[in-house]
């Protein structure tokens, strides 16, 4: 039944009119070993670095009674920041954790962004701002901001030892760089300071 779900969630990624202009980066194929994600905190498969606007991430998390976790990496490309990530998921209490680099610990939560608890009651939040729930020894409070250009790896586990679907969303924006200034803006600048002090 969880595959069934997951290829209609694929679906809907291309024909909803909402995430119409949605990327896939990446999609878990169910039963395909080949395209299942990494379950190795030191070495998380890499689904490339995300589009400007909106790009997906999907999987299933299908062998949940034997600890399955699902962790990956991706890139925020030079000049752009992550704005929002958000989690379509199904049932409640499922582990969700994000780090800086293309590693993350699987047990040190002082290395990490984010270390929370997350439900399908919170799928329609910018997990960047939301504040978590309660969960001992987690991060109470949210990351607060937009992440910059570089790696980042995203660790999903089920609590509760049952199957489950999701999709990430992520939504990147262009970051205007500021031009330094010009030689001749400085030597102008320079001029016009001498010319000053001369007049007094």
């Amino acid at each position: 039944m969880s595959r069934l779900v997951l290829l209609a969630a694929l679906v809907c990624v291309f024909t909803s009119p909402n995430v119409a202009l949605a990327d896939l980066v990446y999609a878990e194929n169910p039963g395909d070993l080949g395209t299942d994600l990494s379950d190795t905190h030191s070495a998380p498969t890499s689904v490339g670095t995300l589009p400007l606007g909106e790009g997906t991430v999907a999987g299933i998390i299908e062998n949940a009674d034997r600890n399955d976790v699902d962790i990956f990496t991706f890139k925020v490309d030079t000049n752009q920041q992550l704005d929002s990530i958000q989690l379509f998921v199904g049932g409640e209490r499922h582990f969700l954790a994000l780090a800086a680099g293309t590693q993350i610990s699987s047990g040190d939560i002082s290395t990490m962004l984010m270390a929370r608890l997350i439900s399908d009651t919170d799928q329609n939040d910018n997990l960047l701002y939301d504040v978590p729930p309660p969960l001992a020894g987690g991060i109470t409070t949210p990351i607060g901001h937009s992440l910059a250009a570089g790696d980042y790896t995203i660790w999903l586990q089920e609590l509760n030892f049952e199957n489950f679907d999701y999709e990430f969303t992520f939504q990147t924006s262009a970051v205007t760089a500021i031009p330094e200034p010009s030689s001749v803006f400085v030597l102008g600048l320079l001029g016009m300071t001498l010319t000053l002090r001369r007049r007094r």
